[in-house]
């Protein structure tokens, strides 16, 4: 049996931090710990995290890649296997991602999200357009790893010299995705592995998120050369639909959101391009 590390980064995750450690630990195979990586909160994220049976990492308020790598350095075992604060793992989350290595090729091996939360329209339509997920089959070599639900050999870790500290908040995924296929890993999909996202929004919060997501995924993109007209052509195939349907059908709150969405992603991809090489 594989041993393996649940290590969750945090900050100001009072909300749901506990849910999350205890839903990890119910994991089966059990985890030899869950870890929480601290990152300053300024509420009560370490206290309820401890309450529900982690163990706190204080990260030092550096960031969100610096937080990961403070994680999984204060691991000991094979796999390190991390969740986001805000991310629960369901039943059959952790062994799904385990299933994944047999392949000793595969570095990582990443999970899938459902939108939990739908207490706004903001989270109703990020649930409807915007799905963290990258299908219904299993990959065997996928593009990247998401970092809400996603499991790491220790050996690739260590090999790419983890996650690069400069992405602070996001991006860290995508960066190190393509650092270990470059390092001749492999990254596995499995679509059995699934966390409920617990993270609600209003439009504005909805709209950050976009931006933020998209800047520093054509910063990362831009860091390893790769060009970045094939994501927006996919950013514009997976809303433009939706989009069109929307006006055709007069849904002008949906329509609306839909389009701010859309010109804020190729917005925030120019942007993580133009920063990236300011870098």
């Amino acid at each position: 049996m594989t041993a393996y590390t649940v290590a969750i980064p945090a900050r100001d995750a009072a909300a749901t931090i506990a849910a999350v450690v205890r839903a990890a630990a119910a994991q089966q195979p059990a985890p030899a710990r869950v870890l929480v990586g601290d990152d300053g909160s300024r509420d009560d994220t370490a206290e309820l995290a401890r309450a529900a049976g982690a163990s706190i990492i204080a990260a030092g308020g550096g960031g969100l890649a610096a937080n990961r790598n403070r994680l999984w350095r204060a691991s000991q075992t094979e796999i390190v296997m991390f969740f986001d604060a805000d991310a629960v793992p369901r039943p059959g989350c952790a062994a799904a991602l385990l299933d994944g290595f047999a392949d000793d090729r595969v570095g990582a091996t990443g999970g899938r999200c459902v939108e939990a939360a739908a207490a706004t329209f903001a989270d109703r339509w990020r649930a409807t357009h915007t799905p963290q997920s990258h299908g219904d089959k299993p990959l065997a070599d996928d593009w990247m790893v998401m970092g809400l639900c996603g499991a790491f050999r220790r050996a690739a870790l260590e090999a790419v010299g983890g996650f690069d500290e400069r992405f602070a908040t996001c991006g860290e995924d995508v960066e190190i995705s393509w650092r270990l296929r470059r390092a001749g890993w492999r990254l596995s999909y499995r679509p059995d592995a699934i966390v409920d996202h617990a993270r609600s929004d209003g439009l504005g919060g909805l709209l950050r998120q976009a931006w933020r997501h998209s800047r520093e995924t054509g910063r990362a993109l831009t860091a390893h050369g790769q060009p970045l007209q094939p994501l927006f052509a996919l950013t514009w195939r997976a809303l433009s639909p939706a989009l069109r349907r929307e006006i055709l059908h007069l849904d002008a709150p949906a329509a609306g959101v839909t389009a701010a969405n859309l010109l804020v992603r190729l917005a925030g991809l120019t942007a993580g391009a133009g920063r990236q090489q300011s870098d």
